[in-house]
């Protein structure tokens, strides 16, 4: 993998991973049990991921399916759970 850069910003993630753009909204929640999850729509664009031993949604997914979700844009942005979950859906 060639990881050239990470932006973490309040609406949108974007990294650049070998030339190619991606784009996630900033948006994490905790993971559960999947609502209405034979639908398409709701699993095409699926992104779930495991820090330590806890899992959480992010991007739609996250306000999909999530009963609690959260923002990047917190006062200790660059120390916590969101960010981390954030940096590793980016690389």
């Amino acid at each position: 993998m060639n990881l050239a850069a990470i932006d973490l910003g309040f609406m949108y993630t974007k990294s650049i991973i070998n030339g190619q753009l991606i784009k996630v909204k900033s948006v994490v929640g905790e993971s559960r049990s999947l609502v209405f999850s034979h639908l398409s729509d709701t699993t095409k664009n699926a992104i779930e991921i495991k820090i330590g031993d806890k899992r959480f949604f992010v991007s739609d997914l996250a306000i999909q399916q999530s009963e609690s979700i959260y923002y990047s844009l917190r006062p200790d942005r660059f120390d916590n759970m969101i960010i981390k979950a954030l940096l590793y859906t980016a690389k």
